[in-house]
């Protein structure tokens, strides 16, 4: 698995680089409706209490699962990944091994990076990029999913941009006031408006002290320093040329979707002087233009693996 870390390592500093490595190509910009897509949910009636409502679900016959019946570890998730681009699919797919029993709702899976092992609902979040419907949660919720808690776990649950979704977690995996703190930081650090306003208004976070420091401000405001825009061909070669590039470089446009929604939270909770608002606001000009590119990049990677994996058939 190391090497899948050196790998997502080389991809960030490549996206991240800009225009001392790749040159500055001139694109046109992308409208901040643009950014909301991948990320706002539709939406979503309240969660219930946890197996107390039968969530719908489609006909099981509509999903083929043959290609991931015998399929377990890593290469689970990256299946799943590949087998197409729409996220709430994905974990239909999932949902549908758990109920046609295939896979335990609690089986541990190796993931794709590093040496992690994960229960399915948090394969679902992976795979989902955090876009997982409240439907789908409870579904998972419905099979008796557990919701663990652990470093790997709060850590991912900050990319979930639903709060019913956030609420019911932080209530079943116990955090509490001590905890407020480091939650914030973390929907600071992923650009998570709902999971920022859980902590600083559901759980009354603005009460206990919680802040935006100074020196996390400057921290985050070093992340926006010298952003160029990328050069798109360049980076299309490079991740191409990368085993698994297309499923990596789709995480790192999640992120890059994170860094471009921190700057709306670092605008309300970070007060912030006119001199920084107007470097965000140059960042974010050019971010989302890079982001079109990053899209169009990660169309022509997946046709590209795609046709390899035909070939090697």
């Amino acid at each position: 698995m190391k090497q899948w870390i050196v790998v997502l390592i080389v991809l960030v500093i490549g996206v991240a680089a800009y225009g001392w490595w790749f040159g500055a190509p001139e694109e046109p910009a992308v409208s901040t409706a643009q950014i909301a897509q991948p990320v706002v949910q539709e939406e979503q009636p309240t969660l219930a209490e946890p197996k107390s409502v039968e969530s719908p679900k489609p006909p099981s016959q509509e999903l083929d699962l043959t290609q991931f019946i015998d399929v377990r570890g890593p290469d689970l998730g990256l299946a799943l990944v590949r087998s197409t681009p729409d996220f709430h699919k994905r974990v239909e797919l999932l949902l549908a091994l758990i109920e046609e029993q295939h896979l335990n709702v609690n089986e541990t899976i190796d993931w794709i990076v590093g040496n992690e092992t994960i229960t399915p609902i948090w394969v679902a979040f992976e795979i989902s990029r955090g876009n997982i419907t409240t439907a789908q949660f409870q579904r998972f919720l419905d099979l008796g999913a557990t919701l663990q808690r652990n470093d790997f776990y709060e850590d991912e649950i900050g990319y979930v941009m639903n709060k019913d979704i956030l609420s019911t977690w932080y209530d079943e995996a116990g955090l509490g006031p001590e905890d407020h703190q480091y939650m914030f930081d973390l929907a600071l650090l992923r650009g998570n408006a709902e999971l920022a306003e859980l902590v600083w208004v559901d759980k009354g976070g603005r009460f206990d002290q919680v802040q935006l420091s100074k020196e996390s401000v400057q921290n985050f405001m070093n992340d926006y320093q010298g952003v160029q825009p990328l050069n798109e061909e360049k980076l299309a070669d490079l991740v191409k040329g990368t085993t698994y590039g297309d499923v990596i470089f789709e995480a790192i446009i999640t992120r890059h979707l994170n860094k471009i929604a921190r700057i709306e939270l670092l605008k309300d909770y970070g007060n912030l002087n006119s001199s920084q608002r107007e470097q965000l606001e140059h960042s974010e000009s050019v971010m989302l233009s890079d982001l079109d590119i990053m899209r169009r990049i990660l169309a022509k990677a997946r046709e590209h693996f795609a046709e390899q994996a035909k070939a090697q058939d």
